[in-house]
C-alpha cells in the first residue's frame, strides 16, 4: 500500500465519527454549593475558570423558582410538573452561589412516577448552533437523600443516539450539593438531549420519584477536522519513512 493510501484509511478511521457523543467524565463532591467562587478548586471545569456554568445554567432557587440562563447554542425546556422550594423545609435545602450575587436556597425540579425504581425524565436541551459542551448536574441537594436520583443520564432524543448510559449518581447521599458531568460532543442545530435519573434504590427504602437542583453549560474544546486530518498525516508520514529506512537497513 502506498504512503498517501495508508495515509487516507488511516485518516478515515480515526477521524471524529458523524454525529453527537454522550461521555460520562465524573463527579465532584468537594465544590458543594461553591459552584461559582473562583477561588475554589474544579477539576472538572472544561473550560478551566475554575466556575461551573460559564457558559449557561439552569438553578432551581427557593422560593424565586428556576433562574435560567441559556447558552448561545441551546435552550433548556423543563420536564416536569412539579418544583419544591427548599426554604420551607426542615431542614432547608443547601445553600449555594447565586449567580445574581450572595447565596440562595436551592430547590428541586421533581418527577414522580407509578412505578419504584423508574427513570424520570427532568429537562430537554435543543441545540441551536453547532457545538460541543459539559453538563453538569446537581444532586442530593435537598433535606432528604432519597430523593435524589440513584442513577443519570443524558440521552440524545433528536439528531442522533448518543447516549451515556445510567450513571450512578448515589456516591455520597449526605445533603452536602454533588455535581455530576457529562460531555457532549459534536452536537448540531436540532439536536435534542434529555436529562433523567431513576429513583432511589439505595436509600432508606426504593423511592417512586427523583429530582435535581441545577443545570451547567461550559464550552468543551475540540479539535477540528483539519487539525485532526494534519496530525493523522504527519504522524503515518513519519510512521512510513521509518519502515522505509528500517526496510533498507534490512536490505
Amino acid at each position: 500500500m502506498s504512503r498517501v493510501a495508508l495515509s487516507s484509511v488511516l485518516l478515515t478511521a480515526a477521524l471524529p465519527a458523524f454525529g453527537a457523543t454522550v461521555t460520562y467524565v465524573g463527579y465532584d463532591l468537594t465544590t458543594s454549593g461553591a459552584w461559582r467562587t473562583a477561588g475554589v478548586s474544579k477539576p472538572l471545569d472544561a473550560d478551566g475558570n475554575n466556575i461551573y456554568g460559564s457558559a449557561g445554567h439552569l438553578l432551581t432557587t427557593s422560593p424565586g423558582g428556576a433562574q435560567l440562563s441559556n447558552p448561545a447554542y441551546a435552550s433548556v425546556i423543563n420536564l416536569v410538573s412539579t418544583f419544591y422550594s427548599g426554604h420551607v423545609t426542615s431542614p432547608n435545602y443547601t445553600t449555594v452561589d447565586n449567580p445574581l450575587g450572595g447565596s440562595v436556597k436551592t430547590g428541586i425540579w421533581y418527577a414522580s412516577g407509578g412505578v419504584t425504581l423508574q427513570e424520570q425524565d427532568f429537562a430537554r436541551i435543543t441545540v441551536s448552533q453547532a457545538s460541543s459542551f459539559r453538563l453538569g448536574v446537581l444532586v442530593d441537594e435537598t433535606d432528604f437523600t432519597d430523593i435524589s436520583p440513584n442513577d443519570l443520564r443524558v440521552r440524545q432524543t433528536a439528531g442522533g443516539s448518543g447516549n451515556s448510559g445510567l450513571i450512578f449518581s448515589f456516591v455520597e447521599a449526605n445533603l452536602d450539593s454533588d455535581w455530576y458531568f457529562f460531555d457532549v460532543t459534536g452536537a448540531q442545530p436540532g439536536d435534542e438531549f434529555v436529562i433523567s435519573g431513576t429513583n432511589a434504590r439505595n436509600g432508606s427504602v426504593p423511592q417512586n420519584s427523583n429530582g435535581i437542583g441545577a443545570i451547567t453549560f461550559d464550552n468543551v474544546a475540540v479539535p477540528e477536522a483539519s487539525t485532526w486530518g494534519a496530525l493523522i498525516f504527519a504522524g503515518t508520514t513519519l510512521a512510513w519513512t521509518r519502515l522505509k529506512a528500517r526496510r533498507s537497513s534490512i536490505g
